[in-house]
């Protein structure tokens, strides 16, 4: 049957809509999909509806739209109405066979801008869509207006799940791709350091993780933390350091482009959120081979991806004691870090780029050949 599919395959015009191509998941895995696409002879147009930065390197050929060139900013009653028409105005322009909207906010937009339409849409939600967007106006606004779709792509079964069954039923779970070019697994004696990567948000609770290494700090003097990223949360995270006296054991990087270059012969990758959708840091992680401790938290990224002690540990969310019991564990026994660290790294096959990207354009197949979103 998938054969069949992939012989019914063929070229589309393909217009991606998200806020930026800055640093962030969706915006890698729009970059990677996006590129993986054109070079399979589709034609491919990327709509920037807020911000024009791009941190990925793209094909030549794709299209880059810079929507937030024309939005005003003056009000956001405004700029909702203007977003909605500027997506409805390169819809003619590009005539596009298929639209895919990522981000929560964004698939709003362009559900109430093409839901009307005979246009063709598919919406991807990138997160947990219990707690993400944070407001509940939004969520309850998305959880209606998603019936103009055409198409739903989830990260996680969890994800699936969480909507009515005419959404579900339609919808279709695809993991996010490893992304390429990650450097080789490493082999040797490990540095003394336990890393995170992600955006300094409460989502990503690294008080949690820093509250569980002070736990174990005096029985490990010759461990350090870092944590890579940016965000919001820097000054509280500073002041939580300096409370519990890990000034120098604590370390806040900041972002920095070689990050998985810097962090692939650590002993330990935690991640500490209290809910994700699929997280692209955990999956790199694991494709680098580093033993990995994540909590199993809302949205089931993580529980997708590990199995509980095969290729990585899974402890409760905001649990301090539980965290820092499991990461003296790791520590204490190198075999332990390396059979997970074996195990971990297998995802770099089951979530390659080829094999993600042929599930959409599968499923891109199955969406433009449909005849009715209302069925």
């Amino acid at each position: 049957m998938k054969s069949c599919i992939k012989n019914m395959r063929k070229s589309n015009r393909i217009l991606f809509i998200i806020s930026s191509l800055g640093t962030g998941g969706a915006e890698r895995v729009v970059s990677e999909l996006a590129n993986y696409f054109c070079n399979k002879n589709n034609k491919v147009s990327i709509l920037l509806l807020s911000r024009n930065d791009i941190s990925y390197e793209l094909n030549k050929n794709i299209k880059i739209i810079y929507g937030s060139n024309q939005i005003n900013g003056k009000n956001r009653i405004s700029d909702f109405f203007l977003r909605i028409n500027l997506i409805r105005k390169y819809i003619r322009l590009i005539q596009p066979n298929i639209t895919i909207s990522f981000l929560s906010t964004i698939n709003i937009y362009s559900c109430l801008a093409i839901g009307f339409s005979k246009n063709k849409l598919i919406v991807s939600e990138r997160n947990d869509p219990k707690k993400s967007p944070s407001e509940r106006i939004k969520r309850l606004v998305r959880n209606i207006v998603y019936y103009l779709s055409d198409g739903y792509v989830f990260q996680t079964n969890e994800a699936r799940n969480y909507f009515y069954s005419k959404i579900k039923n339609k919808g279709i779970v695809i993991s996010n791709p490893i992304k390429p070019n990650l450097p080789d697994v490493y082999i040797g004696e490990r540095t003394k350091r336990i890393v995170a990567v992600g955006r300094l948000e409460a989502q990503k609770n690294y008080p949690l993780l820093i509250k569980a290494f002070y736990l174990i700090s005096n029985e490990f003097k010759d461990y350090i933390v870092e944590i890579y990223g940016e965000g919001q949360e820097r000054s509280e995270l500073s002041k939580l350091i300096n409370e519990l006296n890990l000034n120098n054991r604590v370390l806040l990087m900041g972002r920095h482009s070689d990050v998985h270059e810097r962090i692939k012969d650590a002993s330990l990758y935690v991640l500490s959120s209290d809910y994700e959708g699929m997280p692209n840091a955990l999956m790199e992680a694991m494709a680098l081979g580093l033993p990995c401790i994540a909590t199993n938290c809302s949205g089931g990224g993580p529980k997708t991806l590990i199995t509980n002690g095969v290729n990585g540990i899974l402890v409760s969310i905001d649990d301090e004691v539980s965290l820092s019991t499991q990461m003296a564990f790791v520590l204490q026994n190198n075999q332990i870090g390396i059979r997970l660290s074996k195990k971990a790294s297998l995802v770099r096959d089951e979530y390659s780029i080829d094999i993600v990207g042929s599930k959409w354009l599968d499923y891109i197949t199955k969406i433009v050949g449909s005849n009715n979103r209302w069925e």
